[in-house]
């Protein structure tokens, strides 16, 4: 009979699903759900550990396919550790396996592998905020620009500048700067950065 897969999340590293025994269409669901469930962390970098594999089943190569296809739309790299049968790792080498599915010799190169896409995926989403609390100042001056001189609402102001963005066809954060530019050149003042 086929052993199920079983998953471990450790703290302070990447979500490892770890696979032993015969994996085959009996207990390919069970596999999927512990990735699921590995995947539902946080963590931008998971394992799937198939070191203890000693039966692969092809459905499995499909199911490992597009596991990774839906974790990389949600910005999570599936990590895959070879299992130690060589004939399961001639096998695997075989297959042409998805470009975006690193397949590593070992666990602990699976596990840092994991560890650097995360924190790759951690700055990006760090810079992003940045940029965003920078464009929201910047909007907030132009609605409050809007404000002053028109005497529209904040929300009237935020709609006139998503219509004039929309009608010039550039982003609300660009034209929010260009608008906020000029106001402080005409007013003699350096331009705000942002």
């Amino acid at each position: 009979m086929a052993r199920t897969a079983d998953f471990a999340v450790t703290q302070a590293t990447v979500p490892v699903v770890g696979v032993d025994g015969e994996v085959d269409l009996s207990n390919i669901e069970e596999l999927k759900r512990a990735i699921e469930v590995a995947a539902r962390d946080e963590a931008r970098g998971l394992v799937a550990d198939l070191g203890g594999v000693t039966h692969l089943d092809s459905t499995v190569l499909a199911l490992l396919d597009e596991i990774c296809r839906r974790l990389t739309r949600r910005n999570v790299e599936l990590h895959l550790v070879l299992p130690e049968d060589e004939h399961i790792r001639r096998n695997l080498r075989l297959v042409e396996l998805p470009e975006s599915l690193p397949v590593h010799e070992d666990l602990e190169a699976a596990r840092q592998a994991a560890l650097a896409y995360t924190a790759e995926a951690g700055t990006a989403l760090v810079e992003q905020l940045r940029t965003a609390l920078s464009t929201r100042d910047t909007i907030g001056m132009a609605k409050g620009m809007l404000v002053v001189s028109t005497g529209c609402t904040p929300d009237d102001a935020f709609d006139i500048l998503r219509r004039e963005s929309q009608n010039r066809n550039m982003k609300l954060r660009d034209l929010a700067h260009e608008l906020v530019d000029l106001a402080t050149k005409s007013a003699g003042r350096e331009p705000v950065d942002g």
